[in-house]
């Protein structure tokens, strides 16, 4: 479907995909739902991953005329969506805030349903084109809530930029050594010393702070094809 961004003009479309790696939805009591079963989208539990933003092509053919992304339910979601419009627009409207916090996009609530199945797949042949995997390690991380993953990545950087730190007061043995009053006066006598005024203008000196968490391990050989 193609969905209206606020982050400028180009198109954006939001692909609906199912994928039974995804555990079905449950209701408030935990049960999960069965194959044929209706249901509305209140008090449901709906399992979903959102893909990468990626470039495609629009009516066009142009490459990177628009943007796409994934948004991947259990098959159970679109299988009711195929009878039920009023789940439907629920499920979209959940895709869609999903999207906004998983990237910088955001958007105005406005969409509309094309033709084309599938944008930004692979192949050539429109009638035949295979959906993006998605890796098995986006798959793991979005397994946490998006705030806990936002911390954990503020965390990360403040750690990296600890260890940056360090790594800078600690790479020029000679700077790290000098007394407070040996660098004033290598500095007040830069112009005469060319050699040690060579070793202040590329010195970098930061106190050290912040913090980082283990990153995420790479699977991305693995893949779940939906």
């Amino acid at each position: 479907m193609k969905v209206n961004t606020l982050n400028g003009p180009q198109k954006f479309f939001l692909n609906m995909t199912s994928c039974t790696a995804l555990e079905p939805p449950k209701d408030h009591t935990g049960r999960p739902m069965e194959k044929h079963e209706r249901h509305s989208a209140d008090g449901l539990e709906l399992p979903l991953l959102v893909g990468e933003v990626r470039s495609c092509s629009d009516h066009s053919g142009d490459s990177k005329a628009a943007l796409c992304v994934d948004a991947v339910f259990h098959p159970w979601v679109l299988d009711s969506c195929e009878d039920n419009n009023v789940f439907k627009a629920q499920v979209i409207d959940l895709a869609i805030q999903w999207v906004e916090q998983e990237t910088h996009f955001q958007f105005d609530k406005k969409w509309k349903t094309i033709k084309s199945k599938y944008k930004g797949g692979l192949g050539d042949d429109i009638d035949s084109i295979q959906p993006m995997p998605f890796p098995i390690d986006r798959a793991i991380n979005q397994n946490d809530p998006i705030d806990e993953r936002k911390q954990k990545k503020k965390d990360s950087e403040n750690e990296e930029e600890k260890k940056t730190s360090n790594d800078s007061l600690f790479s020029n043995p000679g700077l790290a050594t000098q007394t407070p009053e040996s660098l004033l006066k290598a500095t007040l006598n830069a112009p005469q010393d060319e050699e040690q005024n060579s070793l202040f203008k590329n010195a970098s000196i930061r106190m050290p702070g912040g913090t980082i968490s283990l990153s995420i391990f790479s699977l991305s050989a693995v893949l779940i094809y939906c």
